[in-house]
């Protein structure tokens, strides 16, 4: 019986590979689409503050959009 690739380097690496072939394509720059969590900080009627969280598909030609 062949002796099975168990070093964490081998494994870490296999995952890697995993993940972005599962992960949604960009259509303009055909990088994978990783999910961020979005936090917009805004006033209410009353005058206090109120956090909207939502999670956006981020990649390589939408990262200044997000981020700033």
């Amino acid at each position: 019986m062949a002796k099975k690739d168990s070093s964490f380097q081998a494994k870490v690496a296999k995952t890697a590979a995993g993940a972005d072939a599962f992960a949604k394509k960009c259509p303009k720059c055909g990088d994978p689409i990783h999910p961020v969590q979005l936090v917009v900080s805004e006033r209410t009627a009353k005058g206090s503050w109120k956090y909207n969280e939502r999670y956006v598909g981020a990649c390589k030609c939408t990262s200044k959009e997000i981020y700033g």
